[in-house]
C-alpha cells in the first residue's frame, strides 16, 4: 500500500470478482474463531486495509497523525487551544523549523525501517515465524 498498491483491484481471471478489501474480510470471518498466530495477522490486515480505504489511501493514513499536530499548533496560535506541556517547545519554534521537524518525525502508522530498507535486520519479535 505504501508504494501505491490499488486496494480495489480486481483480478479479472477471478471468478468470483471480489476486490482485496473484500477478500481480506472473508479471510478473516473464515479465520475469525480461530485463536493463532495465521489468524490474528488475517484479522489485523483486514482491519489495516478497511482502516486505510477509510482514510482515503495510505498517504493521507499515515499523515493524519501530523495533520493532528499541524491543526494543534493552528489553533494554538488563534488561542482557542492550549499545547500541551511535551509540545509547547515545539510549537513554540518557527514555522519553517516546525515543518522540518514533522519532515523527520515518524509516527507509529508509517512503515517500520527493516521493512523499507533491507539492510536493516527486523527485530526477533517481527522475523516471519513458520508453523
Amino acid at each position: 500500500m505504501s508504494q501505491g498498491a490499488d486496494v480495489n483491484y480486481v483480478d479479472p481471471t477471478s471468478s468470483y470478482r471480489q476486490g482485496v478489501l473484500s477478500l481480506a474480510r472473508n479471510h478473516a470471518k473464515d479465520c475469525g474463531t480461530a485463536n493463532d498466530w495465521y489468524s490474528d495477522h488475517v484479522t489485523g490486515f483486514a482491519r489495516c486495509l478497511e482502516i486505510v480505504v477509510a482514510a482515503g489511501g495510505w498517504k493521507p493514513y499515515v499523515r493524519a497523525p501530523r495533520v493532528s499536530l499541524v491543526v494543534l499548533r493552528r489553533l494554538c496560535e488563534k488561542e482557542r487551544a492550549r499545547a500541551p506541556p511535551e509540545l509547547a517547545r515545539l510549537f513554540a519554534l518557527d514555522k519553517f523549523i516546525f515543518w522540518r521537524v514533522l519532515s523527520f518525525w515518524r509516527s507509529e502508522r508509517e512503515m517500520p525501517v527493516y521493512l523499507m530498507n533491507t539492510d536493516v535486520p527486523a527485530p526477533p519479535e517481527h522475523q516471519f515465524r513458520y508453523g
